[in-house]
This record gives C-alpha cells, sequence and structure tokens, in this order.
C-alpha cells in the first residue's frame, strides 16, 4: 500500500530506536510540497504440489518526503545527520491527510539519504528518506500546521567554494547515504499483531557532492596519488565543510558556437568528512 502525504507531516527524535520519546514535542518542516508513504506488506508465496500457499512476513515502512528549504528549518534539517560518533539518528514520524482522517505513525523511522541542492535562479531544495523499524495507525490525525509561506531560502543566499575559490559554480547537489539493515529477531510480540523489525545495524556513510562549474577545476588528471578537495558551501546561517573529497568525475562538453564552457565535478567523501553548524 502506497499513500500520500497530504498536509500532515511531524516528527520527533527518539532517544531509543523504535520508541517514541513520553511527552514529546513535535516539529515539522515548514514546506513540504512531495512525499509518500510505503508500506510493503510482506507477502510471500510458496509454491508446490497442491497449490500454493500465501503467508505475510514483515512489514518493511519507508517514507520519503521534500520540499524547499526555510530558514526557520535549518536546525531541523542539521538534526536528521548522524551525531559526531556516526550513530545514526531515529525519529518518530507521523504522516496523514487530515481531510480523509487518515494517517500513520512509524516509529524508528532512520534517514537512509539526505540531499540538499541548490541551482542559480531558484530555491534551495532537500528531499529525506526513511526506513522505519514499525507502523500503527493513527486514529486522530493532528491538525496540519500553518504552512508559513515566507524565509524560503534561494539561490543568492548561497555561496559554494572549492579547494578555497569560487570555480563559478552554477549548482551542486550534495547527498549523504547512511547504509541501515533492520530485522527482526524471535522475541515476544503482542497477540494480534505482525512481529516488526527491531533490530538495527547501520554501515559508514558516504557523501557525494556534485557540481556544475564555469572555470575548468585544475586537478591533474590519471594522478597516481588520489587528488583530495574541500568544499565549503553555506547557505543561509546553514554552513557545511566537507574535508579531504575524491575526484570521481569530471565531465568535458564538446559544443560549439557561443555557449558558456560548464563542466561537471563528482566528488565523494567518506565517514568524518562532513561537518555541519547552524547560527
Amino acid at each position: 500500500m502506497k499513500t500520500t502525504i497530504k498536509d500532515v507531516l511531524k516528527l520527533v527524535a527518539e532517544t531509543e530506536f523504535g520508541v517514541e520519546p513520553s511527552n514529546p514535542n513535535y516539529v515539522n518542516f515548514h514546506f513540504v510540497n512531495d512525499g509518500s508513504v510505503d508500506l510493503p506488506e510482506g507477502l510471500k508465496d510458496e509454491k508446490g504440489v497442491g497449490g500454493t500457499v500465501f503467508y505475510y512476513s514483515l512489514i518493511e515502512p519507508a517514507l520519503d518526503f521534500s520540499g524547499l528549504l526555510c530558514s526557520d528549518d535549518l536546525n531541523l534539517f542539521a538534526s536528521l545527520f548522524p551525531s559526531i560518533n556516526l550513530t545514526p539518528k531515529s525519529f518518530t514520524v507521523i504522516a496523514g491527510n487530515s481531510d480523509l482522517g487518515f494517517g500513520v505513525k512509524l516509529l524508528g523511522s532512520i534517514p537512509t539519504e539526505i540531499s540538499l541542492e541548490c541551482k542559480a535562479g531558484e530555491a534551495v531544495k532537500y528531499s529525506v528518506k526513511m526506513n522505519a523499524m514499525k507502523v500503527t495507525p493513527v486514529t486522530s490525525v493532528p491538525t496540519p500546521p500553518t504552512v508559513n509561506r515566507t524565509g524560503i531560502l534561494v539561490w543568492h543566499d548561497g555561496v559554494v567554494t572549492i579547494n578555497g575559490s569560487n570555480y563559478q559554480v552554477s549548482e551542486f547537489k550534495l547527498s549523504h547515504k547512511q547504509p541501515i539493515k533492520l530485522e527482526a529477531d524471535l522475541s515476544p510480540k503482542p497477540a494480534g499483531s505482525k512481529r516488526v523489525r527491531n533490530l538495527v545495524a547501520w554501515g559508514l556513510p558516504e557523501i557525494e557532492l556534485s557540481c556544475k562549474v564555469y572555470l575548468p577545476f585544475p586537478t591533474d588528471i590519471a594522478a597516481d596519488a588520489p587528488s583530495l578537495v574541500d568544499a565549503t558551501i553555506v547557505i543561509g546561517g546553514l554552513t557545511i565543510n566537507l574535508n579531504d573529497l575524491f575526484i570521481v568525475k569530471r565531465g568535458f562538453p564538446v559544443k560549439g558556437g557561443d555557449d558558456l564552457w560548464l563542466m561537471d565535478l563528482d566528488l565523494r567523501g567518506y565517514e568524518g568528512c562532513m561537518t555541519i553548524t547552524v547560527e
């Protein structure tokens, strides 16, 4: 089953994976314009002599949403990333449709991919993908928040530098990918409910930065040792420092006429290469 998130998307940080905090203080992004909750029912089948047997396995909830980044959301956006010891964070999320009175609560929702992108002439966009440990229906959908259409960050609120220079970056996309493995064991479960994923393991994060630049990036091609690159992204009061990135690819255009020369630059980093501060 897949349902659209219409007007309710609230989340609160958990102190224990899969456990909603007591007296939770739910917060929401101010401008979400797309998203969905995906609830695979875990149906399995086995074919044999006499026919086919069907049975249910685990529900594996997933959530994704995206929107325009607002200045009031910078702390919330930064809070999605793993802590300094690389332990991923989990959230309880309530999502739904107030018109239909339908909603779900996803517990143990762990971000698996967080993206931030900006292009000259456009607003700053974010997107988040999460895998959750378990899901329950919401019988009373919260009142939708008042949408804040002010404070949206746009391209001229940001500056991107690579190795301390501008290189006339025209657009970028930053992605933080966190490998997550959710599993279940044979511990007791409530009667009348499915067994849920209650165990979590995680791998090391991977950071990717792709940019379009108007000036050639002056690094030797096919050097014996990998070239390391530093980059800084400043968007409003959000500062992202990226250190020791590796060059993955540079794309050179073949184009005649009077078009501007635009190069693609793809960079990759690993654990500990990124720090985020919010003023």
